[in-house]
């Protein structure tokens, strides 16, 4: 079984699969979508960012595992915060205000969804939003010259510099809420967000990048923070940010859940794929065309994924 991690990605290499160097071929992670060949028979997804209403759009059999797709291992924990208010301010960040985040890179950062969010800073008056610089395209004016067209203080776009990895999941639990964006969503970017006891307003779209958001917040637990459209997604991040009491509840379910989620169990979700595989070889041995299926986890296996209303 071949798994083609990186599809329409830079250094895919999808060239390969038409040869069929491999009597399966799987699309898997890298991607988020379909790859369109023949010479490709499955791709692995879940309820969410395979749902009804998108599963059509993709030419592979569909495999379905029971909690979210992604896989995340996390090593050890985030260091905890010792003095939150002076670690804000040496990363320019109010001390008492409320922290919006979004470090997806910039060209996920839409119009329509700059727009909710420069709303969500007028109604709002002390809350910030804490975006990601970029070392080659230096996006910061932009956002603050955008930001004063919308009649939001430039001062108040914060830009995050670029940091390794290491330093910078250690200032992610510096935000208050984690924010998606449309019509590309969240991916690692929300999985580290919620790694870091951030809880994040998902925006459900219509494709499988869309929904990859969506299935995160899903296998944690916090379907409700899945809006719909654009005006319960601005909604519901004023409400969230002006409750301080319901913010403090969320990050201390997350941080004290993480361990148990499913989102973070790479072991759970191993078990699941070495299950994909198995019923895919057998389906080929039959001498059988590949089909769609779902994972189904064995009984005793912990707790699930929950069914949220909207994506039934």
């Amino acid at each position: 079984i071949l798994i083609h991690l990186s599809g329409y990605t830079h250094g895919g290499r999808c060239e390969i699969l038409p040869s069929r160097p491999a009597p399966i071929a799987v699309n898997y992670l890298g991607f988020p979508g379909t790859l369109g060949m023949d010479s490709v028979d499955y791709i692995i997804g879940d309820p969410i960012v395979l749902g009804a209403s998108v599963i059509g759009q993709v030419r592979e059999a569909p495999v379905l595992l029971p909690d979210c797709y992604q896989p995340n291992r996390r090593l050890g924990h985030p260091p905890a915060i010792a003095n939150p208010a002076a670690e804000r301010a040496a990363h320019g960040l109010p001390e008492t205000g409320v922290v919006l985040a979004c470090f997806c890179t910039v060209q996920k950062i839409s119009e329509p969804v700059f727009a909710r969010w420069m709303a969500v800073l007028r109604r709002v008056p002390d809350a910030v939003l804490w975006l990601l610089d970029h070392p080659r395209t230096d996006p910061g004016p932009r956002f603050r010259e955008a930001a004063a067209r919308h009649g939001v203080a430039p001062e108040r776009i914060v830009i995050a510099p670029w940091l390794s990895s290491d330093a910078h999941q250690a200032r992610l639990a510096l935000a208050d809420i984690a924010l998606d964006t449309a019509p590309y969503g969240a991916h690692t970017t929300g999985s580290d967000m919620l790694w870091s006891g951030v809880p994040m307003v998902a925006l459900l779209g219509e494709s499988f990048a869309a929904r990859v958001s969506a299935s995160l917040m899903r296998a944690v637990g916090l379907s409700e923070l899945v809006a719909t459209d654009l005006d319960q997604y601005e909604a519901m991040i004023v409400a969230l940010a002006q409750d301080r009491a319901r913010l403090a509840l969320l990050r201390r379910g997350l941080i004290e859940a993480r361990e148990a989620s499913p989102l973070f169990d790479a072991a759970r979700l191993t078990r699941h794929l070495e299950t994909a595989y198995e019923l895919m070889w057998q389906t080929h041995c039959a001498g059988e065309a590949p089909r769609g299926f779902s994972v189904v986890p064995p009984q005793g296996s912990g707790r699930g994924s929950e069914w949220p209303n909207w994506a039934r």
